[in-house]
């Protein structure tokens, strides 16, 4: 019978020593939500900027090259929503290319109208950026706007011979 006890108290104390935090039965702690940290920036900056904080210009710079890859990838959707975030963060010389780039994203997914939202929206940023014209003219054409679309190539010419 002592015996029979002495090793029953021998089992209860392992359980104990085994069930206790930190030892080798524990399930594993989670890796951190990396996409949940780099949100979290991203709203604590939007944050920021409402409270007229200047802007980030690296975390803007991080999300325009991260949809760059995306699109460059053929994740146009993922690049569009990069884009996007890059937009938001509102650093000023980056918008017109944020901006050009999610309309030409656009219009890889055949949503042309959208993609001439975002080449507008570019322009009105930059009046100068030729690409953004060229492309609108490109998506014009593909909705059947010959019109508009060689109003844009033209415009696009004229300020960058390489749209000639």
């Amino acid at each position: 019978m002592a015996m029979h006890v002495r090793s029953v108290m021998v089992l209860l104390a392992t359980l104990v020593v085994a069930t206790a935090p930190g030892c080798a039965s524990d399930p594993p702690t989670p890796a951190p939500d990396i996409g949940a940290t780099v949100e979290a920036m991203v709203e604590a900056k939007l944050a920021e900027q409402a409270n007229n904080v200047p802007p980030n210009p690296d975390l803007a710079k991080d999300y325009y090259n991260r949809a760059g890859g995306y699109f460059n990838a053929g994740e146009y959707q993922l690049a569009i929503e990069d884009f996007g975030k890059a937009i938001q963060l509102g650093v000023p010389n980056l918008q017109s290319y944020a901006y050009g780039n999610r309309g030409y994203a656009y219009y890889a997914l055949g949503q042309y109208q959208q993609a001439i939202q975002d080449f507008d929206k570019a322009i009105q940023v930059d009046p100068d950026y030729a690409e953004a014209y060229n492309n609108r003219g490109v998506s014009y054409k593909s909705l059947g706007q010959t019109v508009k679309a060689q109003d844009d190539f033209d415009k696009a010419c004229s300020l960058d011979s390489r749209f000639c």
